[in-house]
């Protein structure tokens, strides 16, 4: 899954997931933590990749159990 503003560079991830032969799936921190839960348990999201910085300014706003799930793009 992909959690990232609308910028160029999240274009360049989407392009990315698809020819690694995976399907992107694109979460809106915004629905709040049960539904952002809810929408990651159905999907079988196992990676979420998001940027430090993003993160830095919603973490509270995302559950705990989705946290452990998160790759920072400029990390790795």
């Amino acid at each position: 899954a992909i959690m990232l503003p609308a910028l160029q560079s999240s274009t360049l991830l989407i392009l990315s997931t698809y020819l690694a032969k995976k399907t992107p799936v694109m979460l809106n921190w915004t629905v709040g933590p049960k539904v952002l839960e809810h929408c990651v348990n159905s999907a079988d999201v196992d990676v979420i990749f998001t940027a430090e910085r993003f993160l830095n300014k919603i973490k509270d706003q995302i559950p705990e159990s989705l946290l452990s799930k998160m790759v920072l793009v400029e990390k790795e």
